[in-house]
């Protein structure tokens, strides 16, 4: 006996095809589906943006934030939670278990992260896999030198000639 898969299928009017439910989002306001499919959904929404101020998109962005993070507790640990689960595939246990691995200190210069903030999540960029958590200062210093070995011998090595310099030039003046 064959087995008949059934494909639940509708049209979009801005393409004019007949298109697999699946190809039609749900919204989030009233959990129906769109009414135009997902790619013509997303060429509008190129176009809509590719006509706005880009500051005036910004400052929506972060007036959005900030009226969320009033209106909704628990809503910044929530969207810190998502972008690492995003950018980096960590869960929420995850992170807790390297913080807490960590003593939720830097793991380069071992300062405490600061009260209600998180550590950043220090990551290869050829790879993507983790390597640790960061104070701000140390994953800035990080990127800034290129997450390299190459560039950070450099840089030890410029930082322990100048303290021979410096030793040496007090020493001097002490005489």
């Amino acid at each position: 006996m064959a087995v008949i898969e059934l494909h639940e299928t509708t049209h979009c009017p801005k393409c004019d095809l007949v298109k697999e439910i699946s190809n039609f989002r749900v919204r989030s306001d009233t959990g129906k589906r769109c009414a135009i499919c997902n790619a013509c959904w997303s060429e509008r929404c190129k176009l809509y943006n590719s006509r706005r101020d880009p500051e005036q998109v910004r400052a929506f962005a972060r007036d959005y934030y900030h009226r969320k993070l009033k209106s909704s507790p628990g809503y910044a640990k929530r969207q810190h939670e998502r972008r690492i689960a995003l950018r980096y595939g960590l869960s929420a246990g995850d992170f807790a278990a390297l913080r807490d691995g960590q003593g939720n200190r830097c793991a380069i210069c071992e300062t405490p992260a600061p009260e209600g903030k998180n550590l950043y999540v220090d990551h290869c960029h050829e790879t993507g896999g983790v390597r640790g958590l960061l104070c701000g200062a140390c994953n800035l210093g990080l990127g800034k030198l290129g997450d390299t070995l190459a560039a950070l011998r450099r840089a030890l090595r410029y930082l322990e000639m100048h303290e021979r310099l410096t030793v040496a030039s007090k020493g001097s003046r002490a005489a």
